[in-house]
């Protein structure tokens, strides 16, 4: 009796732990606003800084936000009064002036940033001309203009830092000829810095190319690979049950292979042009695939179940597809954008790919660590037990 008690305490415990400790990460980040930042020489003494956000009018329309509301499209925008414009970009600027700002190392001391004007391109014309997106969503481009020509040192650096909470930025960078194009996400205060050159030195084009080439397809393959590690915990979670659930190197690879050819076909369909309708359960699908696979691993570590269904492949490739979905959804708002959009998959997918090795030789080498350890079976019981909770901890932040 005192033994039973103390395992229902233990277990408790461990619950306990894993719910407190879920709610403070993300499982999967699929709020993400999609920017491009570029530097140029309007004269030999004006240099302005520019941002392009593409921004989600619904981020300053209140009937519009919620979860079980959906997305306003482009064609509802296009047929709007002037009142609703006018809410939008007060919206914008207020959203601008919270979470944007562009800083040199000299105004750090004084914890101030550089002045801006905010304008809106797309409502310079009647009708105005919103930008079209693969998902069909109502935005608006969003202009910051930061004017350095008055009074700032043409050599010093600035950084563009980011200050939302629950929202990423996803910037295309491209700040001088000599850099090329890039790529870069921000979460919460994080920046990206750059060195503002007064003058620009003339360059081959030609190797200009082949560095923005081999610079762009890097920062796709560092996005991928961060969606992953640290950042997509779910995922990492997923590779981490069919690690636990495989009984053989094959089984393991196989496995993996599905679940990676699946979750491409969705982005390699965005590709081609496919407009990609987001269905409102795939968040809750994604935390159901985390409970799935760790309580099945869970059967499995502990010998509960010895023999695995002939339909199992069907399911991961399922829920290869539910990751691929949102995926698309992190990614299709500004492949609209890329005009090299194979490019962009390609370093993305690779990206991808990779975290899922590291996961899988990380956790192949703890497996070697614990070869002859008399605990071994039981450290990947518990460790199954603590996906399929986290699976639970997140459906239920989901519901709620």
């Amino acid at each position: 009796m005192l033994l039973l008690v103390k395992t229902l305490i233990a277990h408790l415990f461990v619950i306990f732990s894993l719910f407190f400790y879920g709610v403070s990460i993300q499982a999967h980040q699929v709020n993400t606003l999609y920017a491009e930042l570029t530097q140029h020489k309007d004269t030999a003494s004006s240099k302005k800084v520019t941002l392009d956000i593409y921004y989600d009018v619904s981020l300053s329309l209140e009937e519009w936000q919620g979860d079980e509301i959906p997305a306003p499209t482009r064609e509802w925008l296009l047929f709007e009064t002037q009142e609703t414009y006018e809410r939008i970009k007060k919206g914008a600027i207020n959203y601008v002036s919270e979470h944007v700002k562009l800083q040199s190392p000299e105004l750090l001391f004084q914890n101030s940033s550089l002045n801006y004007s905010v304008t809106f391109p797309d409502f310079e014309v009647a009708p105005p001309n919103f930008p079209k997106q693969r998902n069909g969503y109502a935005y608006t481009i969003v202009r910051v203009v930061w004017d350095l020509s008055d009074s700032f040192n043409t050599n010093e650096k600035l950084a563009l830092i980011w200050r939302h909470s629950e929202q990423d930025l996803v910037l295309r960078i491209e700040v001088g000829q000599q850099e090329g194009v890039s790529y870069q996400q921000l979460a919460h205060e994080q920046s990206y810095a750059w060195q503002s050159l007064g003058d620009i030195a003339t360059i081959d084009k030609s190797q200009n190319n082949q560095n923005s080439f081999y610079k762009a397809i890097l920062s796709w393959f560092n996005l991928g690979f961060t969606h992953i590690l640290p950042k997509g915990w779910d995922h990492l979670l997923f590779i981490a049950g069919l690690f636990f659930l495989a009984r053989s190197k094959r089984e393991l690879l196989t496995q993996s292979l599905l679940f990676t050819l699946t979750h491409s076909v969705v982005l390699v369909l965005m590709v081609f042009g496919v407009v990609l309708s987001i269905p409102s359960w795939i968040e809750l699908a994604i935390a159901l695939s985390i409970i799935y696979i760790g309580l099945e691993a869970y059967l499995v570590q502990s010998r509960k179940l010895t023999r695995l269904a002939n339909w199992r492949p069907w399911i991961i490739c399922f829920f290869g597809l539910v990751h691929g979905f949102a995926f698309a959804e992190i990614l299709q708002a500004y492949f609209s954008q890329e005009q090299q959009v194979w490019l962009a998959l390609i370093g993305f997918n690779l990206g991808i790919e990779s975290a899922q090795i590291v996961i899988i030789v990380g956790l192949g080498l703890v497996s070697l660590l614990l070869l002859k350890s008399k605990v071994k079976a039981k450290i990947y019981s518990y460790a199954c037990y603590a996906i399929a909770i986290m699976g639970i901890v997140w459906l239920i932040e989901r519901i709620i």
